[in-house]
């Protein structure tokens, strides 16, 4: 077992507001690990993905858990148990595993939090279990003894032949008492009374066999499809047939699957409305943003005209400044003119008066 050094013995506690999730192909090495995982494991997404999943093993771990695991799910099973995981820098997080196969093979894994006293008890057995104890694992339940390890073996065996059993060893039970009375009672008058009591047992007996296996056998077979409805459930499929149950006890089981389905169905239907509504006002955002910026593209292409007419004005105030400027030069200038006329006019008579005659 892949001994994952060094380690520091400090915890780093799950809160219980998450869920640590990875899937495994059938080989074991992990295929997807949600954000929670990729946080307590202290690893980056990248050294996680494509590695098997030992790489948070931690040492104290014992290696029986495992084996009991991976037996569980290959045959099919849930496994669930308390796991001690090691963290990258060789902290570790204690969580509650539930692992189960997937509908297309592989596994998925999804960690809860456990309570304090699930961790003590947990920690307490496999300090035992590494120590060299005879505790053993089996679907995720602790067999500590001879008769825990019967009585988790007959609960294993299929319900008709469970049911059977004690019908079984009853008849044979009193077939073979009759048989020992009539060794043991050496009396003919008895003998022929015991005949047709023994006659009778078998009779009554076989019919009650056979009733009591046809019976199971249709509850087991009603069972069976209970389970064919959950797996379509916990697959995804909300929608495939899923009749009602009857008043008994396996009936009311239907009826809380039925119940259940439209529990999930709410859900479903509620999502799919809220993300159609979500993909509905994210469609109208992008048209108001495309508005906003065929606007602004619109408003700077007007400014920018806005811009140009002003530098024309602007231009036109300049022409327009110097033309006055070169206005009233001129006018200066003919003020100046007129000023200087009647002078010359007045010396005009002298000018003559001198001329000779």
């Amino acid at each position: 077992m892949k001994n994952n050094q060094p380690v520091t013995q400090k915890e780093y506690v799950v809160r219980s507001d998450c869920a640590i999730i990875s899937h495994t192909d059938a080989a074991g090495n992990i295929t997807y690990v949600n954000d929670e995982f990729v946080e307590y494991a202290g690893f980056s997404r990248a050294e996680l993905l494509g590695q098997p999943h030992n790489i948070i093993r931690h040492p104290d771990m014992p290696r029986e858990a495992f084996r009991d695991m991976w037996a569980t799910l290959k045959s099919g099973r849930a496994w669930q148990g308390i796991v001690k995981n090691r963290r990258a820098n060789g902290d570790h997080y204690w969580v509650k595993a539930t692992a189960t196969p997937l509908p297309n093979g592989g596994y998925m894994s999804v960690r809860l939090k456990p309570t304090q006293a699930e961790v003590s008890q947990a920690a307490a057995l496999y300090a035992r279990m590494q120590a060299g104890s005879s505790d053993k694992l089996s679907g995720g339940y602790h067999l500590s003894g001879l008769y825990s390890r019967f009585s988790h073996f007959y609960q294993g065996i299929n319900l008709t032949p469970t049911a059977m059993l004690p019908m079984f060893f009853f008849l044979l039970a009193t077939l073979g008492m009759l048989l020992g009375w009539h060794f043991y009672i050496n009396d003919s008058a008895t003998h022929k009374i015991m005949l047709p009591i023994a006659s009778g047992i078998l009779v009554i007996g076989g019919i009650a066999f056979m009733w009591l296996y046809f019976v199971m056998r249709e509850q087991t077979r009603r069972i069976n499809y209970l389970k064919t409805v959950a797996l379509e459930i916990g697959s995804g499929n909300l929608v495939g047939p899923a009749p009602m149950g009857k008043a008994d006890e396996i009936g009311g089981v239907f009826n809380a699957v039925q119940i259940m389905r439209n529990h999930l169905l709410e859900v479903a239907f509620q999502m799919s409305q809220s993300t159609k509504s979500l993909n509905l006002a994210a469609t109208e955002m992008l048209a108001a943003s495309k508005a906003t910026s065929e606007g602004a593209a619109s408003q700077s292409s007007s400014s920018a005209s806005m811009a140009a007419a002003l530098e024309e004005l602007s231009a036109s105030v300049d022409q327009i400044g110097e033309s006055a400027t070169a206005a009233h030069a001129a006018s200066n200038k003919a003020g100046e003119v007129s000023k200087a006329e009647p002078k010359l006019f007045m010396q005009a008579p002298r000018k003559l008066a001198l001329l000779p005659v």
